[in-house]
């Protein structure tokens, strides 16, 4: 076959599977690569790769991932996966020779002839080239010691991209020393773990039924997926099985700890296999302070047994990983290699950081809204919102870009990403965003390769910034629901927290603002209470009085006037009282009334007024304090001193009294 017209035509073929790619290899980067992995590209492959290079699809990016990220995804598996097999699953070939009988020589005969053999040259996933030093070798694909044919040459495998391994006989091997008889001896065919879960509830409970019936604990999971087991009742309100059992596409799946996963072959055999695993069990081997399966082996005899095959634990994770990837780049994502996004924070941090201090620059012109009150809606209005914020700022973005443009999509504490807004992205679907818009667990940033526009998004201070004349343009004409009211910018905020510390506010540690949270919910209920229709915000203690303030944030000022009146009052000289935010993890404080002097922003750290976030103010032993409820439109005062003070003089704000002492009142 004409080499040129091949290689061309495959990266044609790809490119409809909406694989991505990258000019191809230099020279220089061939010897490059070969000199870091010690091994030769075989020359079919060399062509592909030196025409244009893919990058997504799971193929490596031999220009953009570090040599350690090469290494861990593509190089080391079938090395550790033979390894494993040794040690878990009985592998070893009869042109091996006998097998050493302890398990540590028996590993290190492995890794010597796994050393001298053939090296495997990653093409995409975990399929393989051989290290020959001519067109035509076959591309094996390995998981574990399952080794298979998946197309007779790499011209075959890219003209028609498999999803997963084409058993084929051995005869396709050919001349592949090594690798052939490492096939032949293997009785591994790892399955995808992230198969589709095909179990039923009647078919757990049923089982479940079975187990109990002998005396142990069996509990369905919370989404029906699994059956959790144990020799009994586990203790506490999370209760995890010491092991699990769950139906998949390619049939059961045992989930224990080391090596974690087995495949069970015969599903008419799970309930027999579940109750000789718990009978084997000694009721003393648990250890407290761990998850109950740390301490769990299952043992070679009954794997033999039952036949079971050993995954390695990684699998599951990195099947789900793979399948999530592949959904994502059908939809114009693409994995940042560790280098790119080296590259991208310190492109984003030279736009934002202020030079010689470290702080943060707002790029102009933006806007900042605050959207934590996202969080005061109920479960289906908050969907709703961030639904909406998702889908207008998708059309704003393919507003602002031309098709195949990419953005940059940065998030703080995870993988990053590229992603071409009109790549196929059509929905608001959280399965569909490898980085969501709004900030919720995380700081997600979108980023124009020229900067000229973006969106950062802060989980600590629950803001949205957007900056770029465009982009703030393309959301004016379809503004979000969510972006209803602006804020001020990270440097104002910088600016009243040091003015906050002048006036005697003090953030709190993690180890204080978690001890605080624990005696405020202990005492008052607040996390389980806050979404019960009818309830209110808190368990209101006696003696307290609970106000309607709903409409009266005119009224503001005076009521943070007499609050403070009144705290004053109720505080003892020199005590500290406690200020939490319910939406805002690390704005948790302690501060003294009596340095208080004024009611602007400038004076409060954490507003007393609950528009649109809660008033948390107590003292340290809870027995007084104020709670606003911006959900209900209700302030409550509760303690006999505090609630006299605001009694005797009660702020315009307040309406008709809701409740006394925790009771509603008729009006």
């Amino acid at each position: 076959m004409n080499t040129n017209r091949w290689t061309h035509a495959a990266v044609e073929a790809l490119k409809t599977r909406r694989i991505v790619f990258e000019p191809g290899l230099t020279d220089d980067e061939i010897v490059r690569a070969e000199k870091t992995f010690d091994f030769r590209f075989p020359p079919d492959l060399r062509t592909f790769l030196q025409i244009a290079l893919p990058v997504t699809g799971g193929f490596p990016n031999w220009r953009s991932e570090s040599e350690k990220e090469l290494r861990h995804r593509y190089f080391d598996p079938p090395a550790r996966g033979i390894l494993f097999d040794v040690e878990h699953n009985d592998y070893w070939p009869a042109g091996w020779g006998p097998r050493p009988p302890e398990l540590a020589d028996a590993l290190a005969e492995a890794g010597r002839r796994l050393a001298n053999a053939p090296r495997l040259i990653p093409v995409r996933s975990h399929h393989y080239l051989p290290a020959a030093p001519a067109a035509g070798a076959p591309v094996l694909a390995v998981r574990q010691s399952g080794i298979v044919v998946a197309a007779p040459d790499l011209p075959a495998y890219l003209a028609n991209l498999p999803d997963g391994e084409r058993a084929e006989g051995f005869e396709a091997f050919g001349d592949v020393p090594f690798w052939a008889d490492a096939a032949r001896a293997g009785r591994v065919r790892v399955p995808d773990l992230s198969a589709p879960h095909t179990g039923t509830r009647d078919e757990y409970e049923s089982l479940r039924e079975v187990v109990r019936g002998a005396g142990y604990w069996a509990e369905v999971d919370a989404v029906g997926e699994s059956l959790k087991l144990h020799r009994r009742e586990p203790d506490g309100e999370r209760k995890h099985g010491l092991f699990w059992v769950s139906r998949r596409e390619f049939g059961w799946l045992l989930c224990v700890r080391c090596p974690r996963f087995f495949v069970v072959p015969d599903g008419t055999r799970v309930a027999d296999l579940c109750l000789r695993l718990l009978e084997a069990l000694s009721p003393t081997e648990l250890t407290t302070g761990h998850m109950p399966f740390w301490n769990f082996r299952l043992d070679d005899a009954l794997r033999r047994e039952f036949g079971l095959m050993a995954v390695r634990h990684h699998t599951d994770t990195e099947d789900r990983w793979e399948r999530e990837l592949r959904a994502w780049e059908r939809l114009g994502w693409r994995r940042m290699s560790r280098g790119q996004e080296d590259a991208a924070w310190d492109r984003y941090h030279a736009l934002t950081t202020v030079p010689g201090t470290g702080g943060f620059r707002t790029p102009t012109p933006s806007i900042t809204w605050d959207v934590a009150h996202a969080f005061l809606h109920d479960r289906e209005g908050f969907e709703r919102l961030i639904r909406d914020l998702t889908t207008k700022a998708l059309a704003a973005l393919q507003e602002c870009t031309r098709p195949g443009e990419e953005l940059s999509a940065l998030d703080w504490n995870h993988p990053c990403y590229y992603l071409d807004p009109h790549g196929g992205l059509t929905d608001a679907e959280p399965s569909s965003w490898a980085v969501p818009v709004f900030p919720d667990r995380d700081s997600y940033h979108f980023l124009a390769p020229d900067h000229r526009f973006g969106i950062i998004g802060s989980c600590v201070d629950r803001t949205l910034c957007v900056f770029g004349a465009d982009l703030l343009a393309a959301l004016a004409r379809g503004r979000p629901l969510l972006l209803d009211r602006p804020t001020r910018t990270a440097e104002e905020r910088e600016a009243l927290k040091r003015q906050w510390e002048r006036c005697g506010w003090e953030r709190m540690s993690t180890d204080d603002r978690e001890d605080a949270w624990e005696r405020f919910d202990a005492r008052f209920g607040f996390h389980d209470r806050r979404w019960k229709p009818g309830a209110s915000g808190i368990a209101e203690p006696v003696p307290s009085v609970t106000w309607d303030v709903a409409g009266h944030k005119a009224e503001a000022d005076d009521l943070t006037r007499k609050v403070l009146a009144a705290l004053r009052a109720a505080a003892r000289p020199g005590e500290r009282l406690v200020a939490l935010d319910a939406l805002r993890w690390y704005e948790q404080y302690t501060f003294d009334p009596h340095r208080i002097e004024g009611t602007d922003r400038g004076w409060w750290a954490l507003p007393v007024f609950p528009d649109r976030r809660y008033t948390i103010v107590v003292a340290p032993d809870l027995r007084f304090g104020v709670f606003g409820d911006p959900v209900a439109g209700t302030f409550c005062a509760f303690g006999g001193a505090l609630r006299t003070a605001l009694c005797d003089d009660p702020p315009a704000a307040f309406g008709r009294v809701m409740r006394v002492n925790g009771r509603a009142v008729t009006p």
